[in-house]
């Protein structure tokens, strides 16, 4: 089992070269992200694919490589599902499709039956949800292997089948 540990050389353990803004987000943020990142690489294995939906948590991809961990960002926004108006047309969940098409990592993942682990941070559940069920629709003849870990600011009751990160708030 991975151990939280001090973030005092992260800059370095990262290889990361001079920078203000990094220096500034990780002697505010680093605990945090280093703390959520590390109880994710024990719910993981080396071999998975995890999946970052949308912006807010690509800020744990360097902590999750740090711990050996396959980490793609995947450009997704939940408001496509949460609610029966903002649903997605045929047209754009083809667009969709193809984009995810570009994507090397998750496509390898898929046809070699290996787990995709998606993250996000979850207000309401219907983004990861609406995610999850579109990889489903969308390679339904290869029936992929996903588990969801919802982030959260707040102490949600965990949605069914959800594994479920606390995070302080970052921003």
């Amino acid at each position: 089992m991975l151990q939280f540990t001090s973030t005092k050389n992260l800059k370095n353990a990262f290889n990361i070269e001079k920078n203000v803004v990094f220096d500034d987000f990780i002697e505010k943020y680093g605990p945090t992200l280093q703390k959520a990142a590390c109880e994710i690489a024990n719910f993981t294995y080396d071999n998975d694919l995890i999946v970052l939906l949308g912006q807010s948590p690509v800020y744990l991809k360097p902590f999750l490589e740090h711990y050996g961990r396959n980490v793609v960002s995947i450009a997704y926004s939940g408001k496509a599902f949460s609610d029966e108006y903002s649903q997605p047309t045929n047209a754009q969940i083809s667009g969709y499709y193809k984009y995810l098409q570009t994507i090397n990592s998750l496509i390898a993942q898929i046809d070699g039956n290996g787990r995709i682990v998606v993250i996000d941070f979850v207000i309401s559940g219907h983004g990861i949800e609406g995610f999850s069920d579109l990889m489903h629709r969308l390679f339904k003849e290869k029936r992929p292997r996903i588990d969801l870990i919802q982030l959260t600011h707040s102490l949600l009751t965990p949605l069914p089948g959800m594994k479920q990160v606390y995070m302080d708030r970052i921003g």
